[in-house]
């Protein structure tokens, strides 16, 4: 049996930033100093849905936690995870080890550890000023539905996000990510 029984979990834009709302895609396609060496060192790879291309499509605005966090997004969060939430539960069950759920900081929706935020935010968009925006602590709307469900599920992962801005978030750099990561799968 060839099966590494190694996973990792990441958000849908690393791998499609075409999915990313314009213009915040940070490469052409994937992640790639993310994801080679993930490939490279024989991890799987699952790919989770994005919540803002499959809600609000990809001529979407810009926007913040408050934006989504409402019964209809929630529910449209469930029901694209589910799936999700059952393959992990299959994985765990045949002794597969999941070793991460990488998020995007800053992510209204993705974000596991910093997320957007205004109350302020809503309304019309031509002729006002656009209200500060500031980054708050704890996981944005989509990973908050992920954790409990997956709680729910009895299934326990590491969740922390990563960063492809090299000036932003430096605790969270691809190479301290990766390390902790294939250090824990020796």
């Amino acid at each position: 049996m060839k099966r590494g029984k190694k996973i990792v979990v990441v958000a849908h834009c690393y791998l499609n930033q075409n999915a990313r709302v314009r213009p915040y895609a940070s490469m052409p396609g994937a992640f790639k100093e993310l994801i080679v060496p993930l490939v490279n060192e024989d991890f799987g790879i699952i790919q989770l849905p994005c919540p803002e291309t499959t809600g609000c499509g990809l001529n979407r605005w810009e926007a913040v936690t408050e934006q989504y966090d409402n019964p209809g997004f929630r529910r449209h969060c469930r029901s694209i995870l589910q799936p999700y939430v059952d393959q992990l539960s299959e994985h765990v069950k045949v002794g597969d080890k999941i070793y991460a759920v990488l998020g995007v900081p800053f992510s209204p929706c993705c974000g596991v550890n910093r997320n957007p935020s205004s109350k302020a935010w809503g309304g019309p968009l031509l002729d006002r000023a656009v209200e500060p925006i500031a980054i708050v602590d704890g996981p944005a709307v989509f990973m908050q539905e992920m954790m409990k469900m997956c709680g729910d599920a009895g299934i326990t992962l590491p969740f922390t996000d990563i960063s492809e801005d090299k000036t932003a978030f430096p605790d969270i750099q691809p190479e301290i990510i990766l390390k902790k990561i294939l250090e824990a799968a020796k």
